[in-house]
């Protein structure tokens, strides 16, 4: 199974095996936060290595999405923003 197909607390078991213990420190809502971060990251790796079909093409989409403030349309960058303190398309608003 690829790290695209895991949920946030899957890959963290399955890759962060000292953050996954540690995270328990953090108190349940920083605890799921930190976890959906590490899955996203994992994720961009992944991309980055060639592990994930069109990885390389997605991460610089993701890439730019990011510099021009964009949601963008990749499934796992959607997935991580609701999730994110990133300001959504159109918000006018800060980081809270």
């Amino acid at each position: 199974m690829s790290n695209e197909e895991l949920t946030s607390e899957q890959s963290l078991a399955a890759n962060g095996k000292s953050f996954h213990w540690a995270r328990r420190f953090l108190g349940q809502r920083m605890g799921s936060d930190a976890a959906s971060l590490y899955a996203f990251c994992r994720l961009l790796d992944d991309m980055a290595d060639g592990d994930i079909e069109n990885g390389p093409v997605r991460l610089a989409a993701i890439r730019a999405d990011l510099i021009a403030g964009r949601e963008g349309a990749d499934p796992a960058f959607l997935a991580f923003l609701p999730r994110s303190r990133l300001p959504r398309a159109g918000s006018t608003g800060a980081c809270h």
